[in-house]
């Protein structure tokens, strides 16, 4: 089973040394975590990091037809197309139950 990452970080305004929270550090996060307990492979196509600053409360499209979410909306389309089995998220803030609802299961680890 190949197993895709989501990052999201919102909080634009965070300390410049604040390395924890970083999008980056959350998908090398994801990978360990993904790896430490077999959850299946991991492939740089299936990595969804949404730009820093993109609020989890914004969704769907804007006026202008551009998506709010556009890591959010493509690693969806790929979960559709099964492109991936699984989606790893390592703060929980990034999604919500209504955002995958009839899409499968969702394990939540906290």
């Amino acid at each position: 089973m190949i197993c895709a990452r989501y990052a999201r970080l919102s909080k634009k305004g965070r300390r410049q040394d604040d390395t924890a929270a970083s999008i980056e550090r959350q998908l090398q996060d994801a990978e360990r975590f993904t790896v430490e307990h077999d959850l299946g492979a991991v492939t740089a196509t299936t990595v969804y990091a949404e730009p820093e600053g993109t609020s989890g409360a914004a969704y769907g499209k804007r006026k202008d037809g551009v998506s709010r979410r556009p890591a959010w909306d493509a690693m969806m389309a790929a979960a559709a197309a099964t492109k991936f089995g699984a989606v790893v998220m390592m703060t929980p803030g990034s999604w919500e139950p209504r955002d995958v609802q009839g899409r499968g299961g969702v394990l939540r680890v906290v």
